[in-house]
């Protein structure tokens, strides 16, 4: 969406309008930042077989998933419901569909009925999917239903 191209003016305090400032510099800014555009959201189907657990189960009936690119930096969004873990894994991994350049880590939000917090994801650069902590520690999920994820990843593409 183009920016609103208003006049820029110059008001000495004299009490009058102004004057406006230098309108081809002004146009070049405007065609700059008119030139960025974001790239649409790609949406990616649930897909069962994109989650899976390290040393137990996770079980995901549905899922909201998009991502998109800009340069080589890659924004993917997870919205995950309902969620079931077995077992008491160690990790949660959800399958990506590119390579990154190089290890990465962050946080994300969870909540498993009745606790909510924060955790920690990785993806180690030879890795197809990022691995969800339940923390910094890597404490093991533990087993429970209706387990909510929320996620904004930014990932630094190969």
């Amino acid at each position: 969406m183009p920016i609103q191209r208003t006049p820029w003016i110059d008001d000495d305090g004299s009490g009058t309008v102004g004057t406006p400032i230098n309108n081809a510099e002004k146009t070049a800014l405007y065609n700059q930042i008119d030139a960025v555009n974001e790239p649409p959201w790609i949406a990616i189907p649930h897909n069962a077989g994109n989650f899976g657990a390290t040393g137990g189960q996770w079980t995901v009936p549905n899922s909201i998933v998009a991502y998109h690119v800009v340069g080589k930096l890659a924004h993917i969004m997870i919205r995950l419901d309902g969620t079931t873990i077995i077992n008491v894994p160690e990790s949660l991994n959800i399958v990506v569909p590119w390579t990154l350049a190089q290890y990465q880590v962050g946080p994300f939000y969870f909540y498993a009925d009745p606790a909510f917090g924060w955790g920690m994801y990785d993806q180690p650069s030879a890795d197809p999917y990022l691995r969800l902590y339940r923390d910094m520690f890597h404490t093991p999920w533990p087993a429970a239903a209706g387990v909510a994820i929320r996620a904004m990843f930014a990932l630094n593409l190969a």
